[in-house]
This record gives structure tokens, sequence and C-alpha cells, in this order.
């Protein structure tokens, strides 16, 4: 049932096309992770895994592309990187700019609504607060109104957190 989702799960953003599951991904404040379904019972040297500052590529080595696109943000990618287990590709993005709230996770992908993109915002700023706070607890902290950007608020998201 949707509402036994597991906590870890609750953020994850599913993107289907014609009915079937291409891939789903959540967002921190740091970082962005997707996850894939491999194909059959493939093994990682099999794969061909292009990650781009500013898109991937993904296809079975010597296969046409199961996923060619630009990022709707661009990345870092010496600090992004990618593994195979248990037949899901997960793809570790590290934002290049810490804080903002991703929209959309590729161009051409439909954007948050205006109510899903605040509730993100909400999330990701009580995140921010409490990495930049440790010694307090936001766990059940509420944030009401408009949001700004986790990266722009008070001078943005502080190197060191």
């Amino acid at each position: 049932m949707a509402d036994e989702v597991a906590p870890e799960e609750r953020n994850r953003h599913v993107v289907h096309v014609g009915g079937k599951e291409v891939y789903a991904w959540e967002q921190t404040v740091d970082d962005v992770n997707v996850y894939v379904r491999a194909p059959g019972r493939c093994r990682a040297k099999e794969l061909d895994v292009e990650l781009r500052k500013d898109g991937i590529r993904l296809a079975l080595r010597g296969n046409t592309p199961y996923l060619d696109h630009r990022w709707s943000e661009p990345i870092r990618t010496s600090e992004s990187c990618w593994t195979l287990e248990d037949g899901v590709i997960t793809l570790a993005l590290a934002k290049r700019e810490r804080g903002k709230t991703w929209k959309r996770l590729l161009v051409g992908q439909e954007e948050f609504d205006p109510v899903q993109e605040n509730e993100e915002r909400k999330r990701l700023m009580l995140e921010r607060f409490q990495k930049e706070n440790p010694g307090f607890d936001f766990s059940g902290a509420e944030l009401t109104g408009c949001c700004p950007d986790a990266s722009q608020f008070m001078g943005g998201v502080a190197s060191g957190t």
C-alpha cells in the first residue's frame, strides 16, 4: 500500500512513461539520488554510464542508450558516482549549487507544481537547519507559508555543513 512506503522512500519522485516506471529520484540539500531498474541480470561491467555535468548517458554496452538526457541543473561530476546493486542502478549526484531545489530531474520532464515545489523547499530548508544546528531537533518542526530556496536563504548554504 502507498501508506506503507519506507520512510527513506517518502520523498522519492517516481517517473512513469507509458505506465511503466522508468526511474525514481530524490534530493537532499547536497545531493540527488536516482534509482533505475537495471535491464535483466546485467553486471556493472556490461553497463555504459556517463555522468556529465549537464547530463547522463546510460546504456548496455553496444546498445542504444536507455537514458540520454540533460539534467535540469548542473552536477559536480568529480563528486558523483553510480553503483549497481540488487538489480538497481543508483546514481549519486552532487548538486553543483548546494541547497538548490531541483524542480525536476531532467530537461523535458514535468516540473513540480507550485505546491509540490514549496513542500520540497520546506523539507530541504529543515534539512539545512538540522545540518547547521546539530544540537537542535527539527524532526517535528513545520514551516508555514511560502518557503525560500535553501540555497538563497540568509546567504545560502554554509560550505562546511
